[in-house]
């Protein structure tokens, strides 16, 4: 146990992965620091490497130059920055303690990733939280802070664990030899009473927290995702997403734009920057490799030195570049464990959950109205034809904005309402990011016209008198209604979903379902 009295202190831990002790290889640029053995009463304890830096004017003060009397002593202040790190071994495992800027010291893809969020959620009380940091995988990936003025419980947080991705938690361990607080990423920083002496035994403590699967039971979904911090692990994702193309085992491998497109302005997509370069309307590895290179040259060097352009309609230049890494959206099985490409990042998958996932969008039934073939050159043009082709039946909602008097600000009702309450929204398949604003607004949409009569009102002026409410002050009954979505296939490949689409439609089937509607998917 720590000695008594010790003064409180901020430790910074890593855990080396197994078998990784070598100094030489844990610490980047090794040759450079200063290194001095650690020796306590016990015996030897580990190495301190210092990172050497001179004392210098800081950088603010030349904001002053010229403006300071000539008799100021501040042009004599000096500043620096001390980095060191200490590597020492316990219980079989090798440790990295940084200090000052020791992070920068450490080298890539040699710590345990995740090591300091499993040991603070293995001791932390549930309900003494303080602080989380989330990357929530909605149509726009948002990365979050949240802090509250007291201890609470992840209820406090709003935290949704199908879509959200915790990164790191803060919190206050339910037994106090651990600290008063621990703060858990890939490092633990662990705010304790201790002395030198006491680390030895905190580290072993620490280790056996951040094996233990006590946080399963309490946080399961802690594992459904998990972001690939491990840069040697993602290059040998790189590298077996590059063998699947080479043999062109494609089938869960696709080239999706990372961004939303706006489709009034788009014209196409060129894979090379030339007036020359052939111009396409969707992204296909066929036409990649027509125009660019064969797939036995791709390499991960290239998937991130070849672009993409997405082109004005206009011909008035360029709306968007990417790199093709990121225009990559696929999943792929390493070592038993399920990953998925999203926007130019790895994320590990925990199968059950990934299983579930599927088989509930798999389940989902049709619209209970057919769809007409999509023949058009866009969605516009496809929902104003299957409109006035339907006789009546559907009323053209695409395009008419209707204000909600909300953060969501003015919004489609849908782009086809039936005359059997059928609100169907269209969108042509585009990747993971059109797709979940396309959810995203059957919900908003869906929950304003069952509580909002304001909003039923407007809706209903928008609408011909076949198709509107006899009284829009009254609730609906959203068991008599419909959220349907059409997606549109205009290459005619066969339909899949990108595995944050599925996530990000499941979340809106339980919402609707909440509100009693019934929910559909169909492909066009």
């Amino acid at each position: 146990m720590p000695s008594s009295p010790a003064p409180l202190r901020n430790l910074h831990i890593f855990l080396a992965k197994e078998g990784y002790r070598d100094p030489d290889v844990l610490l980047s640029e090794r040759d450079s620091y200063h290194v001095e053995p650690v020796r306590i009463r016990t015996g030897y304890m580990g190495l301190l490497f210092v990172k050497p830096s001179s004392p210098r004017p800081p950088d603010w003060l030349k904001f002053f130059d010229g403006s300071l009397d000539s008799t100021s002593t501040l042009p004599l202040l000096l500043t620096a920055s001390a980095s060191a790190v200490l590597i020492m071994e316990v219980a079989g495992r090798c440790f990295l303690l940084t200090f000052g800027y020791g992070r920068s010291m450490i080298a890539d893809g040699v710590v345990e990733s995740r090591f300091g969020l499993k040991a603070t959620l293995n001791t932390i009380h549930q309900d003494k939280l303080r602080s989380l940091d989330r990357r929530s995988f909605e149509r726009i990936q948002r990365q979050t802070r949240e802090q509250l003025s007291r201890d609470s419980g992840f209820h406090a947080f709003g935290l949704n664990v199908e879509q959200d991705l915790l990164c790191a938690v803060v919190g206050t361990p339910d037994i106090e030899i651990y600290g008063n607080r621990l703060a858990g990423r890939d490092a633990l920083s662990a705010y304790v009473p201790c002395n030198l002496e006491d680390v030895p035994i905190l580290l072993e403590w620490y280790l056996e927290l951040s094996q233990s699967d006590r946080y399963k039971t309490l946080f399961p979904w802690v594992d459904n995702i998990a972001d690939v911090t491990d840069r040697r692990t993602r290059e040998r994702l790189d590298l077996e997403l590059c063998h699947k193309i080479r043999r062109h085992d494609l089938a869960d491998i696709v080239l999706t734009p990372p961004d939303l497109i706006n489709w009034d302005e788009f014209g196409y997509f060129a894979y090379r920057n030339s007036p020359t370069a052939a111009r396409y309307t969707e992204l296909a590895w066929d036409d990649y490799f027509r125009d660019v290179r064969r797939p036995d040259d791709v390499t991960p060097e290239r998937l991130r030195s070849d672009r993409i352009a997405c082109a004005r309609g206009d011909g008035s230049g360029i709306l968007e570049t990417w790199g093709l890494h990121r225009c990559v959206a696929g999943e792929l099985l390493l070592e038993n464990d399920r990953y998925v490409l999203s926007e130019g990042k790895w994320y590990r998958i925990d199968q059950d959950f990934a299983a579930r996932v599927v088989t509930s969008v798999q389940n989902m039934a049709c619209c209970g109205e057919a769809l007409p073939p999509y023949v058009h050159a866009d969605e516009e043009s496809y929902n104003r034809a299957a409109a006035e082709s339907s006789t009546g039946r559907w009323a053209l909602m695409d395009r008419r904005l209707i204000r909600t008097g909300t953060a969501h600000g003015s919004i489609e009702f849908c782009d086809l309402f039936s005359d059997q309450k059928r609100m169907i929204h269209v969108k042509r398949y585009a990747g993971s990011s059109p797709l979940s604003h396309l959810f995203a607004q059957g919900v908003v949409a869906a929950k304003l016209y069952h509580g909002d009569p304001a909003f039923r009102r407007l809706v209903n002026a928008e609408l011909p008198a076949s198709h509107q409410l006899s009284n829009p002050d009254l609730m609906i009954d959203p068991r008599e209604y419909e959220v349907a979505y059409a997606i549109i296939r205009a290459s005619g490949r066969p339909p899949s979903m990108p595995f944050f689409s599925m996530v990000n439609l499941r979340g809106a089937i339980e919402i609707l379902t909440g509100l009693n509607y019934r929910v559909t998917l169909t492909h066009v």
